[in-house]
């Protein structure tokens, strides 16, 4: 198993621990200082580069943190400057913010975070390598396993929404239409009440100029067991259904 196999699911054979890594809360992200910043990019494709830090978005962050392979401290008072290599005499100048405060830190910050997390994280538990997508309204881009940083293309774009969310269908038509434009497939990942995290395709469509909303239910929809084959983005077929309101 080398570090440029992508997959999470390995991530737990890899036969040596990376050195405790550190990050800095730099709203809104979280920037990794040290000899090691790169670690997580190199080996899971986290992560944006840049020259001094990397920097990782809230989802990247808090799944990290709840695994155990950073630790995040808070310069809440603004005490020293949001930059630089975090030294042992800084962290006693500093706020760690484990899980639990982090959480709500990002929770507050971004309207519906939580829903989208439970897609990115499950994602990842899968094996699939997550980036941010185009914009605020195509939220993460979706990579076969075994992508390596840099030199693969993403196959889907994954839009989240909790079970019983309203959406117009030309807003559905829009986004079916960006990831058409971008040569990806557009797969919409529901969050049951439990937290559950179940994967749909929609087809192509054509709407009259009366413009309708439909309610989703994934019992409306056959569920897409065919998200864990290596090359299912070519074999998923369901339509999604929905019921009218009247």
């Amino acid at each position: 198993m080398s570090d440029n196999d992508y997959s999470d699911k390995n991530d737990s054979k890899k036969q040596e621990s990376p050195p405790e890594i550190i990050g800095l809360f730099v709203k809104p992200n979280i920037h990794i200082y040290g000899e090691n910043k790169f670690y997580y990019y190199e080996s899971g494709y986290y992560g944006n580069k840049s020259e001094d830090f990397l920097e990782l978005s809230f989802e990247e962050a808090l799944l990290l943190a709840e695994r155990g392979r950073i630790r995040i401290f808070s310069n809440e008072d603004n005490t020293l400057p949001n930059e630089g290599p975090i030294s042992n005499d800084k962290i006693q100048l500093l706020t760690e913010l484990d899980v639990t405060s982090l959480t709500q830190i990002i929770t507050r910050e971004v309207p519906n975070f939580w829903g989208r997390y439970l897609v990115y994280k499950d994602l990842r538990s899968r094996g699939y390598v997550v980036r941010p997508g185009y914009g605020s309204s195509s939220p993460y881009r979706r990579y076969p396993r075994g992508t390596k940083a840099e030199k693969s293309q993403s196959n889907a774009l994954i839009y989240p929404f909790i079970e019983g969310t309203k959406i117009e269908l030309f807003e559905l038509e829009r986004l079916e239409e960006s990831a058409h434009a971008n040569r990806k497939t557009l797969i919409l990942g529901i969050v049951d009440r439990s937290g559950d995290v179940t994967y749909y395709k929609t087809s192509e469509f054509e709407l009259n100029e009366n413009k309708e909303i439909y309610e989703w239910h994934d019992e409306d929809s056959q569920r897409d067991d065919k998200l864990d084959n290596e090359n299912d983005s070519s074999n998923l077929d369901t339509t999604i259904e929905g019921t009218k309101n009247e």
